[in-house]
């Protein structure tokens, strides 16, 4: 059963955030995760939208996953679950790119799986 190692939670931003998830403030150990996360807007922006990101080293190349963009226009939300393999010496790292103008919470978190 995964077990929730790291996690991040912002509310009111208003502009792009990123960040790593760091057990214990130490980079992951190699395995396979699942990171998810859930973004929901608080006040919309006109053509606004969010695009969120995983970045992490599999030990082969270092690899960036882009999850579906989010419609900040209207008071939405997303949420997304991939699932990744470490290579315990890099940082796997999120980033949510905001274009436009809007206010959003972010939530996600870090599983491990083996």
């Amino acid at each position: 059963m995964p077990s929730a190692v790291a996690s991040v939670n912002l509310t009111g931003n208003t502009k792009s955030q990123s960040g790593s998830l760091r057990p214990n403030d130490q980079i992951a150990p190699k395995g396979m995760y699942i990171v998810s996360g859930y973004i929901s807007v608080t006040t919309v922006g006109v053509g606004a939208s969010l695009t969120p990101s995983i970045t992490y080293n599999d030990g082969t190349l270092s690899r960036t996953l882009n999850c579906s963009v989010i419609d900040a226009s209207a008071q939405n939300y997303g949420s997304f679950s991939k699932t990744i393999v470490s290579d315990g010496h890099d940082d796997i790292s999120w980033s949510v790119t905001l274009t436009g103008s809007a206010i959003y919470n972010i939530v996600i978190t870090l599983e491990k799986i083996s």
